[in-house]
This record gives C-alpha cells, sequence and structure tokens, in this order.
C-alpha cells in the first residue's frame, strides 16, 4: 500500500533554534500535512543539533543524521511518496502569554501524542526518576532558566540568581501544604543561591547540565551556547534533547509550577494534564 508522507524539514541549520522551538515548529506544521490528506514525516538533518553541522558556513556534512529519531519513534514506508510541507512557525507561539491562550492549543496535544511519541528508553528514564523524587509529595516544581536568558531574548523578563529564594518563600508562604522542591536550572549562580536557602531542594547534579560558561561564551552569536559540552561528550546534542524531555515532563507532574518565561515553560504546561494547582510565569 503506498503511504504518502508531509516532511517537515529546516532549509538549514540557521533556520533551527533550541529544542523546544524546532519542536513546536514542528508540531504546528502537522495539521498542515493532514489538511493535506498527508502523514507527517519529521526530519531535524538541518538543525544545530547534528553533529556534523558547520556554523561558519550553515551547513551539515552528513545528511543522513536526522536527530529526531534520536528522541522520537517514527517509521517510514518503503512504499511510499513524499512531499515536502513548509515549516510553520506561527502556529504554536514561544511567548508565554500567547501561547497559553491560543484556542488551537488542545488540538495540537492531541497531534504531539499521536506523532511525536517519546522514545521507550527516555520515558523509562524519567518514571523512574518520578518515583523517586516526586511520587507521593506536595512538589512545588521549579524551572529556572538563566545562562543566555539573561543575555539575549530581550523580550522575556530577567529572574536573576539572588530573586529566586523570594519567589520560592513567597510559594512556600501561600501554599503551605508544599513539602518537596524540584529544581531544574541551566544555570550554577542560580542553583547554587536556591541551595543555600533551601538545603532540601532535589537538584539531581548527575543528570540536570548547568553552565559554567562564560560572558563570551553565551554572547556567543554563532554557535548556540547549550552547544558547548563542559565534558567534551560526542553524545552531547543527543542528551540535550533527552533531558529537555524528560525535565519538562517530570515538572509538568509537579503540584506546583514556577518557571521562567521560556519555550520549556511552555513545554511544561503543553505536557501537563490537567491544571496546576497553582502556575506562576515570572
Amino acid at each position: 500500500m503506498l503511504i504518502n508522507y508531509g516532511r517537515i524539514s529546516f532549509s538549514r541549520p540557521s533556520d533551527s533554534g533550541g529544542f523546544f522551538s524546532n519542536y513546536f515548529s514542528v508540531v504546528s506544521t502537522m495539521g498542515l500535512c493532514l489538511a493535506k490528506g498527508l502523514i507527517p514525516y519529521i526530519d531535524t538533518t538541518n538543525t544545530w543539533f547534528n553533529p556534523t553541522c558547520n556554523f561558519e558556513d550553515d551547513s551539515v556534512s552528513d545528511t543522513t543524521i536526522n536527530p529526531w529519531e534520536w528522541w522520537f519513534t517514527q517509521q517510514k514506508s518503503d512504499q511510499s511518496t513524499i512531499t515536502e510541507v513548509g515549516l510553520d512557525r506561527g502556529g504554536i507561539s514561544h511567548v508565554p502569554s500567547e501561547f497559553s491562550s491560543n484556542p488551537s492549543l488542545p488540538g495540537f496535544q492531541i497531534l504531539a501524542e499521536r506523532f511525536c511519541r517519546v522514545k521507550s528508553h527516555i520515558v523509562e528514564e524519567e518514571e523512574l526518576l518520578y518515583e523517586q523524587h516526586i511520587e507521593g509529595k506536595k512538589t512545588l516544581g521549579i524551572l529556572a532558566r538563566g545562562t543566555e536568558m539573561l543575555v539575549h531574548h530581550l523580550e522575556y523578563p530577567k529572574v536573576y540568581a539572588k530573586t529566586w529564594p523570594d519567589l520560592i518563600k513567597l510559594s512556600l508562604g501561600t501554599h503551605p501544604d508544599i513539602n518537596n522542591i524540584f529544581l531544574v536550572s541551566d544555570d550554577k549562580r542560580i542553583v547554587e543561591s536556591i541551595e543555600e536557602a533551601f538545603p532540601q531542594v532535589k537538584y539531581l547534579k548527575h543528570f540536570f547540565r548547568s553552565s559554567d560558561q562564560t560572558e563570551e561564551q553565551l554572547s556567543n552569536k554563532i554557535k548556540p551556547w547549550w552547544l558547548f559540552s563542559p565534558d567534551n561528550n560526542p553524545d552531547h546534542r543527543k542528551r540535550v534533547g533527552e533531558e529537555a524531555l524528560i525535565q519538562t515532563r517530570l515538572l509538568s507532574k509537579c503540584d506546583y509550577f514556577i518557571g521562567s518565561h521560556s519555550g520549556m515553560s511552555n513545554a511544561v504546561n503543553f505536557f501537563r494534564k490537567i491544571p496546576f494547582k497553582a502556575n506562576y510565569l515570572v
């Protein structure tokens, strides 16, 4: 049986962005595929995640690597046709206020559940961490973005390291049933500030990446800051995507949420099945 696919792709690496910027562009485009009677097939070869990406000439040398398939399950029949479908970046806004008010969001969530099935090894790691650190507790989940969010993205508020303990204290005072704090952050300064004020906070140092990069690296406009691997791990780009999924899916299972304005906070709310008891974006 001949199957008709709509190929969702990026024309060159500089057209791509961070993990969830790419993810939401793909999900937004899936509706266009289905409207044309095509089954979505995602090709992220031409993105910064491809380890053969050359940032100077904006190209990749190995076009057989499709990073999407590191993280998500998809199958493509040999008996098929391929139709190129232009990437729709406007369907899901990266601005949190516009994201949350999008009337099409429930439909996009259904599309993602159907066509963005997370690989089983990622789900298994997530479930183990959930059982160890969140299940059975009244948990405040915190997504405290720092690093390049404090240098670029002028459209977002800036929340610095010294501010986070006060935000957490306010939340604990408002919601006295909270007995567990689960932290995700990419900035060592923020982690140290929160851990000093709340030694009991759950921050998985062995698992969640944290940046110690210089201001010069963070200001680099050519190479995305998050592609720097502090331990020179050859699988760093693959792991960045795995972590992004596990982090946001775990935070979506907390009872309360405080998050920086970012695509990751959007993803936390996108993966959430029911409303949080309280949900704060700062």
